[in-house]
């Protein structure tokens, strides 16, 4: 089962010319994103120590420089395996005046926000040097899909765009063949987040999509000059998925916070999931009911031939009230269609202010 993401406090003590090594302790409940920045004061390298109050599964990401561990160095670590009493070392080498900064999380608990993107391109960069995987973590933390909008998405895209670096957006100059449903406009404020064999473009909607454009046509294709009239995509409703699998997270849970009717559904499906694991541990403890089928016979033949994992999931189904829980969020989400698209028109409109022409 997903659990939902949240940051955990990191608190970084990072001396800039102290003589001991920086420490960067991973400790307490959830809260931002805590980055430590600095410069080489020379070209000796600074040796990082990384702790932990508790088993965690981390993240570390470097931007301007690289961690090195013996003659292996990268700017990207995951799945660290962090233990209490068993810190993580490793060194930044870079050379006298360059800027460097560390990210790092907790991979089982984080939700990124418009603030975690560290640094920009260089003034005048081209269309490649403007790719915000660059200068972010959001690829690792992101949903997959590419297409598809969640609320929680859709709202940090929008701070994104009203509050990211000017270097950072760009605008269509050309007509995109992107994948379907999107259509991308001549004169839309886009951000690039990648060029993979195609460009992954990031929409003010909340949309990210991917568009056929080799990477010689990238200056092309967009330019970093802002048009004489910008054009904003329309609002879109956020994507209703999981509908098959129940223990995923649904698109409406961000609202927990401030929907009661939400959030009693998200106790709800926390109690049931637990009474799901108990019972099928119980019926299935082996873990082998999807080997076998129960076969009804009558008269000497067969009538019925059921899977035997089909038959447990009915009895836990009804057992933990699974019927239930479902009807209810089908329920939830017709109710949240009715504001869906005022809600998806209200951020666009706080972006809309950010490229108003001006008075």
């Amino acid at each position: 089962m997903n659990t939902p993401k949240h940051l955990a406090i990191l608190t970084f003590l990072v001396p800039a010319l102290a003589a001991a090594d920086p420490a960067l302790e991973l400790s307490g409940t959830a809260s931002a994103t805590v980055v430590q920045s600095g410069t080489f004061a020379g070209a000796e390298p600074i040796k990082v120590t990384v702790t932990t109050d508790k088993p965690r599964t981390i993240g570390l990401f470097s931007f301007g420089t690289s961690m090195w561990e013996g003659s292996i160095g990268g700017t990207a670590k995951q799945n660290l395996k962090l233990e209490p009493n068993k810190p993580l070392s490793f060194s930044l080498r870079g050379k006298a005046g360059q800027t460097w900064s560390i990210a790092a999380f907790d991979m089982n608990e984080t939700t990124p926000t418009e603030r975690d993107v560290f640094g920009k391109p260089r003034a005048g960069a081209p269309i490649l040097e403007r790719m915000l995987d660059e200068y972010t973590f959001y690829r690792y933390a992101w949903a997959p899909w590419v297409n598809a909008v969640n609320v929680a998405q859709a709202e940090l895209v929008a701070k994104l765009f009203a509050t990211i670096d000017e270097a950072f957006v760009v605008y269509v100059k050309a007509p995109l063949s992107c994948e379907a449903p999107v259509t991308v406009a001549v004169g839309e404020p886009v951000i690039l987040e990648a060029h993979m064999g195609t460009a992954r473009v990031l929409r003010a909607n909340g949309q990210r999509a991917s568009c056929k454009v080799e990477v010689s046509e990238l200056d092309s294709a967009f330019t970093a000059t802002r048009p004489a009239k910008v054009v904003l995509p329309p609002p879109v409703k956020p994507s209703v998925h999981e509908v098959a699998m129940l223990w995923n997270d649904e698109e409406f849970l961000p609202y927990a916070g401030a929907n009661p009717r939400i959030a009693k559904y998200k106790q709800q499906k926390a109690k049931a999931s637990a009474c799901f694991d108990k019972a099928w541990d119980k019926l299935d403890p082996d873990g082998v009911a999807s080997k076998y089928d129960v076969v009804s016979l009558e008269n000497g033949h067969v009538k019925k031939v059921e899977g035997l994992a089909d038959r447990l999931q009915r009895k836990v189904d009804a057992q933990c009230g699974l019927g239930k829980l479902m009807t209810e969020r089908a329920a939830i989400r017709k109710a949240l269609e009715k504001t869906a698209i005022t809600e998806a028109a209200a951020r666009l409109a706080r972006v809309r202010d950010r490229f108003a022409p001006p008075t």
